[in-house]
């Protein structure tokens, strides 16, 4: 009931004698199954009804494109990567997933916890945030249309323009200036103005 071959002796199936051979080499103490013949394909099935196909090894399993070229890699303790032409792409991690160069999205992603961007964000579509957003430093160009009121996060410390870089116009319903701080210059065209102070 059982077939033994020693070291380096083939088992060659199919009409060439070599087009499929399991053997095992002593010259490196591994075993292989070659699928030798040109154009054709090797199929590993389990083909019955909720069968499974377990490939099971200790250390991890290894998805190899050509004889070099990484495309899969299990590692023992839960480590998964995902090569393309070799080079990383995805890696699983006890955090979650690290990726390596761009991540293309279609349809709507969520995110339970936060996100952290070393790098920049190129939006080419809108952006909705509901909730508090901070952000050091904004460049907008366009037209910006603010929905609520517009607030410094302190009183009296910054300004709205500068000496160098100065707003044309302003247009508004009423200005009110605070005790003691009103400071209005040459030019001021306004529906109502009051001061208080």
């Amino acid at each position: 009931n059982v077939l033994e071959f020693s070291d380096d002796t083939k088992l060659k199936l199919g009409s060439a004698s070599n087009d499929l051979q399991i053997y095992h080499d002593s010259s490196d103490n591994n075993s292989y199954i070659l699928n030798n013949q040109n154009g054709s394909h090797l199929y590993i099935r389990s083909w019955g009804t909720n069968k499974e196909l377990y490939l099971q090894a200790k250390g991890g399993v290894f998805i190899y494109s050509n004889e070099t070229e990484k495309a899969l890699l299990a590692k023992e303790n839960g480590v998964l990567e995902l090569y393309y032409k070799d080079s990383r792409k995805l890696r699983t991690q006890q955090y979650g997933i690290e990726i390596s160069g761009g991540l293309t999205v279609s349809g709507v992603s969520t995110f339970a916890g936060n996100i952290n961007a070393n790098g920049d964000i190129d939006l080419a579509g809108d952006l909705d945030v509901d909730g508090h957003t901070e952000l050091d430093n904004v460049n907008i160009v366009g037209v910006t249309t603010a929905a609520g009121h517009v607030l410094p996060s302190a009183d009296s410390t910054y300004d709205l323009g500068s000496s160098s870089k100065q707003w044309r116009n302003l247009y508004a319903d009423n200005i009110v200036s605070a005790p003691g701080f009103g400071f209005i210059g040459e030019d001021l065209t306004v529906r109502n103005f009051k001061a208080t102070g």
